[in-house]
């Protein structure tokens, strides 16, 4: 072992020596490593930060729900729209049937599609997240729907309604007040506003543009009518032997509570956490091949430097310290400038998403992301050591010094 003050100065010597290389005047080799570096730790950022995005959880609740139907085959909490995954069919009967149970308050049913939606007043048109609900409840995901016509008369009846309403986020998108009228972008239909949320609904971690409109009338936009098909239902019952029935009724669906969906985290079969751990592989791949090759042509260029070190006494295992922290410093340089590089890839994700879709919320910035970036540049630099420490060995110094 090296005395602490040679350590440090070992150490020291490593990242001058990366400096040097830096501002000095052929940086061209050092700058392409950690711009490699760089690139793959910034893709690494906004991939994750995406996934991170998408984990928000779109299952929704109404104050008293306690059991969620789900499909068995949809991830909850990995994708971003519920209506990605698999999904129930025959969601009115089922619903319907659950609400006659004595020990059953309610049962909704709910969908959700994104939905192109027109302000021809204002001239502006977004895509936005529609949810379908059954109105037989006083809230869903945090928004009042008693504005909704409880009597449901398209499904009863086929007389259509049109109602909506809106949250904070899609009156600012579309610039629409209570009594505007919308159309629905490939269909005759209108939408009136009836009422504007107090507040954006509780779906995942961003301000997501929502609009809650009747499920019947909702399905005979979009393609869930053939089969009377939704997400989810909602149901809201204080009694434990519910659950039982539940399980035995849907033995096709997966039944969820409240407390067990608030601890939901991406697991390793998700699409997050694939993406993720993608990401990081992939970044590992590309900054292992950009550091390893440019620090062995670094080394093959600086062989007589190498040399004069050992001819003043180094030795190699002094020399391997020297090479291995210059090359941790690089790729946490590196891994620095593409974790800055792709928080600014995050916001223009967002923005360029929100000016073209209307979602503004796609990825999320999280400090994690900076740790996980940095672990990754760590790692990047760990394993990119074997080549540059075999090139040091092999240097001869009597050989290179009569150069």
């Amino acid at each position: 072992m090296w005395p602490n003050r040679s350590l440090l100065g070992l150490l020291g010597l490593g990242v001058r020596r990366v400096v040097g290389r830096l501002t000095g005047p052929r940086p061209g080799r050092t700058v392409a490593s950690l711009c490699g570096v760089a690139i793959a730790i910034a893709v690494l950022v906004v991939v994750t930060g995406l996934a991170l995005g998408l984990a928000g959880t779109t299952t929704v609740a109404g104050d008293d729900v306690n059991y969620w139907v789900v499909p068995s085959d949809s991830d909850i909490g990995s994708t971003p729209f519920a209506y990605e995954g698999a999904r129930l069919s025959g969601v009115h009967e089922k619903a319907t049937m659950l609400s006659a149970d004595n020990r059953i308050d309610h049962a909704t049913a709910v969908a959700f599609e994104l939905l192109r939606l027109e302000n021809n007043q204002a001239d502006e048109a977004a895509y936005v997240l529609a949810l379908g609900v059954m109105p037989n409840s006083d809230s869903v995901a945090g928004i009042d729907i008693t504005p909704l016509d409880e009597r449901y008369p398209y499904y009863t009846d086929r007389e259509w309604t049109g109602e909506l309403i809106a949250s904070p986020a899609t009156e600012t998108l579309l610039g629409i007040d209570e009594g505007e009228t919308l159309g629905a972008d490939g269909t005759d239909r209108r939408f009136t506003v009836v009422s504007i949320a107090e507040d954006n609904p509780q779906l995942g971690t961003g301000e997501i543009p929502l609009v809650v409109v009747p499920l019947a009338e909702l399905q005979s936009v979009t393609t869930l009518a053939d089969s009377d098909a939704g997400d989810q239902i909602l149901v809201a019952t204080d009694d434990r032997s519910v659950r039982d029935d539940l399980e035995a009724t849907f033995p096709e669906a997966t039944i969820t509570t409240r407390s067990g969906l608030s601890t939901l985290n991406p697991a390793p079969t998700s699409l997050p956490f694939a993406m993720a751990v993608a990401a990081g592989l992939a970044a590992l791949g590309i900054g292992v091949m950009f550091v390893t090759t440019m620090m062995g042509l670094e080394l093959t260029a600086t062989r007589q430097q190498t040399a004069v070190l050992s001819a003043i006494g180094l030795r190699y295992s002094s020399l391997a310290l020297v090479v291995i922290t210059e090359t941790l410093t690089l790729a946490v340089l590196g891994g620095a400038v593409g974790i800055l590089v792709g928080f600014a890839g995050i916001f223009g994700l967002n923005a360029g998403i929100g000016s073209l879709i209307g979602l503004p919320t796609a990825a999320t910035i999280s400090p994690l992301l900076a740790v996980y970036g940095l672990v990754v540049a760590i790692g990047v630099g760990l394993l990119s050591v074997g080549y540059p420490l075999y090139l040091t060995k092999r240097t001869g110094t009597l050989e290179e010094l009569n150069q």
